[in-house]
């Protein structure tokens, strides 16, 4: 007898003493993602690194606050927002690239660094049906390429070998996880 992957039980949530959790409250809608929060706080566009940070150190109470208080109905979009502030950073530190322990300073916008990412590349992506009943199932992608190459990585296939998956425009990849997001919940 097949045993049938476990569906997604909203009682084990239920069951909690604190009520529903934080995360079925987002994938039900009922509370914005932490993401969706930080798009709808106003932040300055400052020109330099050190003043985003500044910048981004100065929102971050506000962004704590507000996340734990904001309702959909509050939330309104500003031109900039703390979210698009995070992007800017992002962008600004590929230009001297030192998201890894080899700090390789590459500009990455133009150049390959000792990672050998170009572009993110998307090995697997699914719904995991893990051991944690409360989190069973959460949607898990695995990216391409590492640059650790730890003797007994259990990923090796993937974590050394950056070309091997596809690229996804983060458009499209946006969707595929609404649509397991969607599915997910109807199932419910």
């Amino acid at each position: 007898m097949v045993n049938d992957p476990p569906r997604y039980d909203r009682s084990v949530w239920r069951k909690s003493p604190t009520g529903p959790s934080e995360l079925l409250k987002i994938t039900s809608n009922e509370k914005p993602s932490r993401m969706k929060v930080s798009s709808s706080i106003f932040a300055e566009s400052p020109m330099d690194l050190d003043a985003m940070i500044n910048e981004h150190d100065q929102i971050i109470g506000e962004y704590h606050s507000k996340y734990n208080e904001i309702s959909w109905d509050e939330m309104i979009i500003p031109d900039f927002s703390y979210f698009d502030l995070k992007i800017k950073i992002a962008e600004n530190l590929l230009e001297k690239c030192v998201l890894c322990e080899k700090k390789c300073e590459i500009d990455r916008r133009f150049e390959i660094g000792s990672c050998r990412v170009i572009k993110p590349v998307i090995a697997s992506e699914f719904l995991h049906m893990g051991e944690e009943k409360p989190l069973v199932p959460s949607h898990t992608i695995f990216f391409s390429g590492c640059n650790f190459k730890c003797t007994y990585c259990q990923n090796w296939d993937i974590s050394q070998h950056p070309d091997r998956g596809i690229v996804l425009d983060p458009v499209k990849l946006g969707l595929i996880i609404d649509l397991r997001t969607q599915a997910r919940i109807n199932e419910c």
